[in-house]
């Protein structure tokens, strides 16, 4: 005689719905990557428009941005910047919250990471890579 058993049934629903809901975060996760990263193939794009900027790869991985030999930007994937600044210009941005000290090099070196979150935060990419490119002319 078979028996109805409920355990068995919510069991299979709810490993269809964590399977849907697992599938909505993939394709989520997708569409940021995917916006992420055409905003910085245009951040990119303007970078490459400067006079004189030449990329080369990092010797950590990533690109890096030169001018006349000179690095003063480097990126690990497409979320994280590692920008060159003057000491002043440092202090500054991370008093103000605009960068993250760089995790590896001593602060006294003048590099900080910014992490790019969101469309919105190109503005502020741009503003600190024009202050380390505008250091390179002083």
């Amino acid at each position: 005689m078979y028996r109805y058993d409920p355990s068995s049934l919510t069991g299979k629903i709810r490993a269809t719905i964590d399977l849907q809901c697992d599938t909505r975060r993939i394709m989520n996760w997708k569409e940021i990557r995917e916006a992420v990263e055409t905003t910085i193939s245009g951040l990119k794009e303007w970078l490459l428009q400067l006079p004189d900027v030449v990329e080369a790869p990092h010797s950590f991985g990533g690109i890096e941005y030169r001018v006349n030999g000179r690095q003063f930007m480097h990126n690990h994937g497409p979320k994280y910047l590692d920008i060159h600044l003057s000491r002043e210009d440092q202090e500054r941005v991370l008093r103000d919250g605009k960068a993250e000290r760089h995790r590896f090099t001593p602060a006294r070196a003048g590099w900080v990471t910014f992490h790019m979150r969101s469309d919105g935060d190109v503005e502020t990419a741009k503003e600190l890579i024009t202050l380390a490119y505008m250091m390179l002319g002083r």
